[in-house]
């Protein structure tokens, strides 16, 4: 075959491509999510040999006919164009930090709470509202919107940020203790026979904290929701007793307070993960805070957790008092910091922007 036949042949040949690829276009017209490498794939099918021709062909959403990815925001502008709202439970109320504010009764909201310096420490341009409540519960949370002094109705559109502690109380771990101290002068045995029960409500409270992040992104769809963990409350390796605890006991305290970090930052990390794949605004972000207190456990020198505080009544029952197994106002100082390095480092991919919806608007600021 001389070089007119090889030409012609070869002219015959990209042809039956191009009319072969033009059936493929319309066979794929209806779908927009052919993938970048596929046109450079074929670029370099065809090209010239030593050109770089394929490498000035565009590869943006718009060339390729895909829609185009929604802006992205930096996490700490995500976290602060709007308002702070702080809502949880003990944790996150300060109970056992001190400095209470008398307006909030039974909820004993302190001025040492974690949130309380996460908010002197950011400019939230839509201020801070604090509504956490000692005894609340994933499943309350939800039970109680719409009436007086609901948490969750303190989150708006214009709410940038929530966080929270919650789950503590839904796995009972203050009847936990209790069962804990008390038979432990005999045997201990009713300590470690509980991780059953506390199975059972873990699974419950994944059901509930589902729902209560539903309700927060249905609120305020464009706010990072960070939720905090729960520190462990004694060191990693005890080798004295706390009162009637054993070491065998703290240890198996210890590991109830993993767990329930475990079970809480999976169903976040899934709820996440979706909200990334879609391209959705907003975020759900975990805090593990389990090892938090490393070196500051109760028993420790320089605890930042309250130990046992303990009411035994005429009938030989037994109450936990506050701020019994509640960090002090160091415990708090410590969970600010790890919000605060939270807020900075973001939740590690892109944070998006709905821009169908305005930014938010500023929130009085709430007590």
């Amino acid at each position: 075959m001389d070089g007119r036949d090889r030409g012609a042949a070869k002219l015959e040949y990209a042809a039956l491509i191009v009319i072969a690829g033009a059936l493929f276009a319309v066979v794929l017209a209806p779908f927009s999510s052919v993938p970048a490498e596929v046109g450079q794939a074929v670029c370099r099918l065809f090209a010239e040999p030593g050109s770089d021709g394929c490498a000035e062909q565009p590869q943006t959403a718009a060339a390729l006919g895909l829609d185009p990815a929604p802006p992205v925001i930096d996490p700490v502008d995500a976290a602060t164009r709007g308002g702070y709202v702080a809502i949880g439970d003990s944790y996150s109320s300060g109970v056992g930090a001190g400095d209470y504010d008398p307006g909030s009764g039974d909820c004993r909201r302190s001025a040492n709470a974690y949130s309380q310096l996460v908010a002197e420490g950011h400019d939230f341009q839509g201020g801070y509202s604090f509504g956490a409540c000692s005894g609340r519960t994933a499943a309350q949370l939800l039970d109680q919107l719409g009436s007086p002094g609901a948490e969750l109705d303190l989150v708006g559109e214009d709410t940038s940020l929530v966080s929270l502690n919650i789950g503590g109380n839904d796995a009972g771990f203050a009847d936990v203790l209790t069962d804990c101290m008390v038979p432990s002068f005999v045997d201990g045995s009713s300590c470690e026979s509980q991780g059953a029960e506390i199975e059972e409500r873990l699974d419950r409270l994944e059901e509930d904290i589902t729902a209560v992040i539903a309700e927060l992104r249905e609120r305020a769809p464009q706010a990072r929701i960070v939720i905090v963990g729960y520190p462990r409350l004694f060191q990693e390796d005890p080798d004295w007793p706390h009162w009637s605890l054993l070491p065998s006991q703290q240890r198996f305290l210890n590991e109830q307070a993993r767990i329930l970090n475990d079970r809480i930052g999976a169903a976040v990390a899934e709820i996440d993960a979706e909200i990334h794949a879609s391209q959705g605004p907003g975020s759900v972000e975990f805090i593990d805070a389990y090892d938090a207190y490393d070196g500051h456990e109760i028993g420790t020198d320089d605890p930042w957790m309250n130990g046992l505080s303990v009411d035994f009544g005429e009938d030989f029952g037994t109450e936990l008092l506050s701020p019994s197994f509640h960090p002090t106002a160091g415990g708090q100082r410590a969970l600010s910091e790890l919000v605060r390095e939270q807020i900075e480092a973001g939740p590690g991919r892109p944070i998006y922007l709905d821009q169908g919806r305005p930014a938010p608007e500023p929130l009085p600021v709430g007590g």
